[in-house]
């Protein structure tokens, strides 16, 4: 029971560690922008995360209640993967409704003239996933028309994900035109943002 409770201690420690490298190494542009220097880096995070869980195993042994202290590390750490993984699952519908509505109607506001480049590129990145929004800032797109309503239809959870299906109604030019899109989010930088969306028929 020790033994085992040794070894996965030491390999969720390891694995948080990493983990949280790979969350913030969007932030290192120098190293993203090198392949070669990247590879090299990740094993020596790797290592590094291995030899500071081998060492916290170390430094916990002689404590008197190492055992219960690494059960109860072991199960916060599952507790954050779980939530890492199910994030959506942690929130009730009502929220994911309020929050999918508030970033569907920041993603219609970009269609704002008044703008200027630099408050366009930041609530882009506000409200778009990192990739949804380097397409959307090269391509030069912005949504089309004035935003009037927002209905919610359906809300579904899919793991990290979820998806909200919306009644639209906007002004185009003279025209009031009314679509139902489904978009997808997902937690990026600690908020939900869009990650996708497509219309539904």
């Amino acid at each position: 029971m020790r033994k085992f409770t040794n070894e996965t201690f030491v390999i969720l420690v390891s694995l948080c560690l990493f983990y949280i490298f790979v969350l913030n190494v969007s932030e290192i542009n120098f190293w993203v922008r090198n392949p070669a220097l990247m590879w090299f880096m990740s094993i020596g995070v790797v290592a590094a995360s291995l030899w500071i869980g081998v060492q916290l195993n170390k430094r916990l042994r002689d404590f008197r209640y190492s055992l219960t202290v690494k059960i109860l590390l072991c199960g916060a750490i599952l507790l954050f993967f779980s939530y890492q993984l199910l994030t959506p699952y942690f929130y009730s519908r009502d929220k994911l409704e309020e929050i999918g509505m508030e970033q569907t109607e920041s993603y219609f506001q970009l269609s704002n003239e008044n703008s200027t480049d630099k408050e366009y590129e930041e609530k882009v990145r506000a409200t778009l996933t990192e990739m949804l929004a380097f397409s959307t800032l090269n391509a030069d797109y912005a949504p089309q028309g004035q935003l009037i309503e927002l209905k919610p239809v359906k809300l579904t959870r899919n793991y990290s994900q979820f998806h909200l299906t919306m009644k639209i109604e906007r002004s185009l030019e003279a025209d009031i035109v009314t679509d139902t899109y489904q978009f997808s989010f997902i937690k990026e930088d600690g908020h939900f943002k869009i990650n996708g969306f497509e219309e539904v028929n």
